[in-house]
């Protein structure tokens, strides 16, 4: 036997990079830290390991071109060169961004031509998973780019949109069914003109089936995406955050009727403009219902309340009664208000009684929290809150030993700072009342 085959025989455990011996991985080892290393976007590492051993390359390559970002300031002529077909690095990119958020001196958007000028690239991305789109004018863009980002992503099943305009809802109705294996949807800040549309297309012999519906802060009309939700003959969501301005609120509720018991998170931003097409119309369970939605873990409700001329709250309580999950365990409620006295409009022993019912036995943790804009003239004593106030107002509540009551106290300090996702994006300007439980 040869010395090499001596030394193989024996030690099964080593190799040779030219003169340098090294120990051989399991490859179930040699993956999991070189996925470390993927986390960790350690590229300059992850290059060495695909030039070490051949073995290393997939997987190198995988976590090296997973993600790319462009924008009108990218170098497209060695992104061309990097992923032209014969390299077939293309292959391995599983997200793709693109970013128009670029400005021009007046303030206004910048056109962006770039985006056209690239097509080729963005048609060699044939694998692309999650695809987000940041600043884009759909209105702009010339017929293949639009085809291109409607037809060359068949296996995308996250969707990011940000500060996108698309003119007409049903551009963006479009863009949404261009997906059929969508699996998150998440958008903010994207404009449409409010203008009278009704869902012409026929989804009820399909299926949607999401984890994630985010419809963010500033979304011009949150109904293009509700009813487009809707129009599936079987929906499904599970974890979902909806924010809801000016809008009628009964396109929301039919949305949540027909996700029903699938939807295990729910998170609401309510502005007190819905108030006007609530009061006088009857219970609000006819608008914002969520009686089907019986497998809810956990709510929260965000309720802005500045309006100054608030007399009628009645749907706050009404929504609250509406709930019936037992699986229910955390309800968080934040209530932004401008005075303190606009608390009375709200009807808290309905909302004692709700909470407290029996119905909820796997209720075990509220959290509520009342913000008001501090004036600068103000000192602490002046937004000081009584501390045993919210206590009487939900005695029932208080009287469920089962269940810890909070006050999320969030300090000015904190808000500087800034704080979760939650309270950072829809109260940064608020200081806390305080009350203790």
């Amino acid at each position: 036997m040869s010395e090499l085959d001596l030394r193989s025989g024996t030690c099964p455990h080593t190799f040779n990079f030219g003169e340098h011996k090294g120990p051989i991985f399991p490859p179930e080892i040699s993956d999991m830290f070189i996925d470390a290393l993927g986390e960790d976007y350690d590229h300059a590492t992850l290059a060495a390991c695909s030039l070490t051993c051949h073995a290393w390359v997939h997987r190198s390559r995988f976590h090296i071109h997973s993600s790319v970002r462009i924008d009108s300031s990218s170098n497209f002529s060695r992104l061309k060169e990097l992923y032209s077909p014969e390299r077939g690095l293309a292959n391995y990119v599983r997200s793709l961004s693109i970013d128009a958020c670029d400005m021009q001196a007046d303030g206004l958007p910048a056109p962006h031509p770039w985006i056209a000028g690239n097509i080729a690239l963005l048609k060699d991305f044939t694998k692309v998973k999650r695809l987000a789109l940041d600043g884009l004018n759909w209105n702009d863009l010339t017929d293949e780019t639009k085809t291109t980002i409607l037809t060359n992503y068949p296996m995308v099943d996250d969707l990011w949109m940000s500060t996108c305009d698309f003119r007409h809802p049903r551009h963006l109705v479009t863009l949404l069914q261009a997906f059929p294996n969508i699996k998150s949807i998440r958008m903010e800040a994207l404009a449409t003109d409010t203008v009278e549309w009704e869902f012409m297309g026929d989804n009820t012999g399909s299926e949607l089936h999401l984890q994630w519906l985010d419809v963010g802060d500033v979304c011009t009309m949150p109904s293009v995406v509700t009813k487009w939700a809707s129009s599936y003959g079987s929906l499904s969501i599970e974890n979902t955050h909806i924010s809801w301005s000016h809008e009628n609120p009964t396109d929301l509720s039919c949305l949540l009727e027909c996700a029903g018991a699938s939807v295990k998170t729910l998170s609401l931003t309510l502005d007190s403009r819905i108030t006007s097409h609530l009061v006088g119309s009857g219970s609000v369970r006819n608008h914002i219902n969520l009686s089907q939605n019986t497998g809810i873990h956990s709510l929260k409700l965000h309720l802005r309340l500045e309006s100054c001329d608030i007399e009628n709250l009645s749907w706050i309580s009404d929504t609250l009664k509406s709930v019936t999950s037992r699986h229910l365990s955390h309800i968080a409620i934040y209530m932004a208000v401008l005075r303190v006295d606009h608390l009375i409009h709200i009807e808290w022993d309905s909302i004692d009684t709700a909470l407290s019912s029996k119905l909820l036995e796997g209720l075990t943790d509220v959290t509520l929290c009342i913000l008001r804009p501090r004036k600068p003239h103000e000192g602490d004593e002046t937004s000081a809150f009584p501390g045993d106030w919210m206590a009487a107002k939900l005695p029932k509540l208080m009287g469920r030993r089962t269940i810890t009551v909070r006050w999320h106290q969030l300090s000015c300090r904190r808000l500087s700072l800034g704080m979760t996702r939650l309270e950072d994006d829809l109260f940064p300007i608020y200081e806390p009342l305080e009350c203790k439980f």
